[in-house]
């Protein structure tokens, strides 16, 4: 019954990525008189070409039975998933419960919030603040020079995103359990070197699982949980429609 499920979501999967077309992402200061809408749409597609390439690749590793490497590829998917919905919905609420140039404003500081997330520039700028280093041991741009000096840096935590989701599914389906949550608790045992991705991958004799299903091979699961993940993309195009209509509304009222 799960290879059967397994089929019918990856065929439901294949046709979504074929509605899919990648678009170039830009630089949007650089071009010239830009509608202030087109940092959300340039960001939109940005997210909609990282779910097409993963879609691309884990696929790519499922046929190839690569299935440890096809779940850590495919757990991607739904915090890429995750973190786009976060964002639609969040500028959402900015431009449903405020009006005028002081939405817009909001709206794309938010927007640029999401894009220019890093974790990694955060932690530099607090190692600046304690000293670890100073502005003076390196070259910097006057870009970052200019971020370190108002604290600029921010991160987004992709978790957010996915705590968000869940608790969308399960208010959605009024279960007390999301399902969405347990796939990807499932594929972060295969993207941890831990029990299942090292000992239950190359322990052939562990590959038979007992279930409340009846008996399930390691492997069979494995396709199912990929499956799963990367049918999120069946709904990427409707998210990165809902992003073109609230970047419309943003330049509408600029």
């Amino acid at each position: 019954m799960q290879i059967e499920e397994t089929k019918r979501l990856l065929d439901e999967c294949a046709n979504a990525r074929s509605k899919i077309t990648r678009q170039p992402g830009v630089i949007v200061g650089n071009t010239e008189n830009p509608d202030r809408g087109l940092y959300l749409v340039n960001y939109a597609n940005c997210l909609l070409n990282r779910q097409a390439d993963i879609y691309d690749d884990a696929i790519l590793l499922v046929q190839n039975k690569r299935y440890q490497s096809a779940c850590v590829i495919s757990r991607g998917m739904i915090e890429t998933y995750a973190f786009a919905k976060y964002l639609v919905k969040e500028v959402a609420k900015i431009l449903t419960t405020q009006e005028g140039a002081e939405s817009v404003d909001k709206a794309l500081d938010l927007v640029i919030s999401f894009t220019n997330s890093s974790r990694f520039k955060q932690a530099e700028q607090k190692k600046l603040e304690k000293g670890v280093f100073k502005i003076e041991d390196f070259h910097f741009t006057e870009q970052t020079k200019n971020r370190f000096e108002h604290n600029l840096a921010s991160s987004v935590h992709v978790m957010n995103a996915l705590r968000d989701l869940f608790q969308d599914e399960m208010s959605h389906k009024r279960h007390k359990e999301s399902s969405f949550e347990l796939v990807y608790d499932a594929l972060s045992e295969w993207v941890h070197p831990s029990q299942t991705s090292i000992f239950h991958n190359y322990t052939s004799e562990t590959h038979m699982i007992q279930s409340s299903f009846g008996s399930i091979h390691l492997y069979n699961h494995a396709q199912y949980l990929c499956a799963t993940a990367l049918h999120f993309i069946t709904d990427s195009m409707n998210l990165h429609r809902s992003a073109e209509l609230l970047a419309a509304e943003i330049t509408k009222r600029d």
